[in-house]
């Protein structure tokens, strides 16, 4: 097909059904995990240092109530996801009312917040190395993080949005670890410890590691390596007709900020550098986009992105290279979709 026959109009797309997995789809992929789950269990991951740890606490038996003593919402399920409207505000905060500050700029069109000072708590900066973060959740999920990264741009939010968080957001407080994997994102903190090492709870013990193909392994690594996903066109999406699209995506990094992005239409053969759009930040998402003109044939539209250290998203079989097979956590792998003749859109993997 020769370019002058190509429809150059805008192309549109089908935005993807909120359920465009069939229930076939996703049972297979909750068998796989609980497969997974216990193979692992089975393997006695983690369980020498749990049970040493229990024994430990039950010759000791004390320690601080306020840490020991679970509150009543701790010890059980939560409420169901969609129990309530999306953003819908907590019902402790059904009464609150806004005022101005006291402090500067006391006009209606501008306020002033402070934020207390983090050192007043006395952190011992020799001796401790490391902070615990535990959630309130019926999981109590708890995390270690690095002192000297909790120090430098690790915060604790109250509200977002000139609002208090939302229950779904982790009201009242939660942590916002910028560059590290969302799990360390501690939802309904309920405390922060300082100590000397890791501590190996069950979530960095047992879940969110790599199991290497020597079979050791990769723990505490929650920093975000380098990552674009293209966003449209994406699985479950249609194209409807021929002619020009603008491929748009997203990537990141934990390490820094997104130097260039790089898209292909041929599962890898040939790259286009992308557009980025401002502002560009560390640890945070940056936008690409690229024109493409779609002629109605089959492609494999693929993104691989490059931070400021050098570090690039590699492809599967790089990563595999490295990481081997049975690590699940961690894929920064570069995400293929195929668009078919039809303009349906796929998830596939290219190696």
């Amino acid at each position: 097909m020769s370019d002058h026959e190509i429809d150059h109009d805008t192309g549109r797309v089908r935005p993807a059904a909120e359920n465009f997995f069939s229930a076939d789809q996703l049972s297979h992929a909750s068998r796989a995990r609980r497969g997974f789950m216990a193979k692992a269990l089975a393997a006695g991951v983690g369980a020498p240092s749990v049970a040493a740890a229990n024994a430990n606490a039950n010759a000791v038996g004390v320690g601080d109530p306020a840490v020991l003593n679970l509150p009543a919402h701790s010890t059980g399920l939560g409420a169901p996801v969609a129990a309530q409207g999306y953003g819908k505000p907590s019902r402790f905060e059904q009464n609150l009312q806004r005022r101005e500050s006291p402090g500067l700029t006391r006009v209606a069109a501008a306020s002033v917040s402070f934020t207390p000072l983090l050192d007043m708590c006395g952190v011992d900066r020799k001796a401790g190395r490391y902070l615990l973060a535990e959630g309130a959740d019926g999981s109590s999920m708890t995390r270690t993080i690095a002192l000297d990264r909790a120090l430098d741009d690790v915060m604790v939010a109250w509200g977002m949005n000139g609002e208090m968080l939302r229950p779904e957001n982790g009201y009242p407080i939660r942590l916002v670890v910028p560059g590290v994997q969302g799990v360390s994102w501690v939802k309904y903190l309920r405390r922060l410890e300082v100590g000397d090492a890791p501590y190996h709870s069950k979530d960095e013990a047992v879940h969110y590691i790599d199991l290497m193909p020597d079979g050791q392994h990769r723990q505490f690594t929650s920093v975000q390596e380098v990552k674009s996903v293209v966003t449209t066109p994406s699985g479950g999406q249609v194209l409807l007709n021929r002619g020009y699209y603008n491929i748009s995506g997203l990537a990141w990094s934990g390490r820094g900020k997104i130097k260039r992005v790089d898209v292909s239409v041929d599962g890898g053969r040939n790259w286009k550098t992308a557009r980025l759009e401002s502002p560009i930040l560390s640890k945070c998402l940056t936008r690409f986009n690229t024109d493409w003109v779609w002629d109605g044939r089959s492609a494999v539209i693929q993104s691989r992105a490059i931070d400021e250290t050098g570090h690039i998203q590699p492809k599967m079989n790089q990563l595999r290279a490295v990481r081997g097979t049975r690590s699940i956590y961690h894929n920064n792998a570069i995400q293929s979709w195929r668009v078919a003749e039809s303009g349906e859109t796929f998830n596939v993997q290219v190696f």
